[in-house]
């Protein structure tokens, strides 16, 4: 069973990312720079990974939406939010779920995302490694990223 993700940890893989590619030595900047970067990063590339907590918002919204057919139909409001969480499991967005992350696009395509906004923040000094290499680098950090690790 996966952790329960927030938005905040959406934004502390998104520090892991950065911080791991600068360990590894790929990523240059200025240390000062840092928290710039991943608020930068999260920003960006935010709208492809979603967490347990962005569902829950969408389910809510859909219940809103819908919940006056719901309400007629007699449905208690805890009955709404699972009919709605239910219904949003069904899309294509909860397809690639990883220890409570839902990406919206492939890993591949996430890293891919990672490389082109390194190579375009104003906030990175020099990014040394390949686009394979660093999306290679990417994809491994998040498998290995597990939010239960957090607590």
């Amino acid at each position: 069973m996966s952790a329960y993700t927030t938005k905040e940890t959406v934004k502390l893989l998104f520090k892991s990312i950065i911080t791991r590619l600068e360990n590894k030595k790929l990523v240059l900047f200025m240390p000062q720079n840092r928290n710039a970067i991943v608020d930068e990063a999260y920003h960006v590339l935010a709208p492809f990974v979603l967490s347990e907590e962005d569902l829950r918002e969408m389910a809510m919204s859909k219940v809103k939406s819908k919940s006056d057919a719901l309400t007629d139909a007699g449905a208690s409001e805890h009955q709404q939010y699972r009919t709605a969480k239910n219904m949003l499991r069904e899309e294509p967005l909860t397809e690639n779920e990883l220890n409570g992350f839902y990406f919206q696009e492939s890993l591949k395509a996430v890293s891919d995302r990672v490389s082109t906004f390194l190579m375009k923040s104003k906030n990175v000094e020099d990014v040394f490694g390949s686009d394979e290499e660093i999306g290679l680098a990417v994809v491994d950090i998040i498998k290995k990223f597990n939010p239960r690790d957090l607590h």
